[in-house]
């Protein structure tokens, strides 16, 4: 299992998920030199996940997240090899009551680079590549820090993902949204 921005939030309980449960896993994140801004990053990623049979594209960049996504699917085309993409809510809902510009922008931006993906995977879902795209509410990471709202726990969210990963030869599953119990979009604060 290849696995984008594997040291923080969802892709380091993914990286502990999945290696705890015997998958070999290997990490691209900033930390380990691997910028999924830069090209050049892109490519070796894509090198070294080549030989993986699953690569759960995580690690998020208004630009990068979605180049990759749509680099590892023309790589990994008419395989069995399975491509996660991990999306956002936000993509389905609309926040009220933001009034700091910067955290606007940043979803904006944000917002627009995960509809990006959803658009490259709808326009796939069915074709020969195998894709599954997970698409959280406010997942409890360093990246929500700010939001005040009924949260998703990272390691629950991990096995709920590794548990769609172990039924794909009975149900390919091609889409999931999931949520928090109780959260309401519209009610979600900043600090």
């Amino acid at each position: 299992v290849s696995i984008t921005g594997h040291t923080r939030g969802i892709g380091k309980a993914l990286t502990e998920t999945f290696s705890t449960h015997g998958y070999d896993t290997i990490g691209f994140s900033t930390s380990n030199g691997y910028d999924i801004a830069d090209k050049t990053s892109r490519q070796q990623i894509l090198k070294l996940s080549e030989d993986a049979d699953i690569f759960i594209n995580n690690a998020y960049h208004p630009e990068g997240q979605t180049l990759l996504l749509s680099d590892m699917i023309n790589l990994w085309d008419n395989t069995n090899k399975l491509i996660i993409n991990i999306g956002s809510k936000c993509t389905l809902a609309y926040i009220n009551g933001v009034e700091n510009e910067y955290i606007l922008e940043y979803l904006k931006q944000y917002t627009n680079a995960k509809q990006a993906q959803d658009t490259i995977i709808k326009s796939r879902m069915g074709i020969s590549t195998r894709l599954l795209n997970v698409v959280p509410g406010v997942v409890d990471t360093d990246m929500t820090s700010t939001m005040i709202c009924n949260k998703m726990d990272a390691s629950k969210v991990s096995s709920l993902i590794l548990h769609l990963v172990s039924i794909c030869h009975w149900i390919n599953v091609q889409e999931i949204v999931i949520d928090a119990p109780g959260a309401n979009w519209g009610d979600i604060k900043f600090t």
